[in-house]
């Protein structure tokens, strides 16, 4: 990803408070765990890209790649 994310710290507490522990403070890492999160629960890949991108307030650009 490009740009800020100037929400990811509120994410990261979401996620933290689900159980997903996190390596950086970047939020690149916020992103890529939030659409994992997503999959986990169930959405497809480009479900959770769809996902993501709409919780996400800034200025960015993204790509995904999903394996499989």
């Amino acid at each position: 990803h490009n740009g800020i994310i100037e929400n990811f710290r509120e994410l990261r507490e979401e996620l933290a408070l689900k159980g997903r522990t996190f390596v950086t403070q970047t939020d690149t890492e916020t992103v890529a765990l939030l659409a994992h999160q997503y999959m986990i629960e169930g959405a497809s890949a480009r479900d959770a890209a769809e996902k993501t991108i709409a919780r996400l307030h800034g200025a960015f650009a993204l790509a995904f790649l999903f394996d499989g």
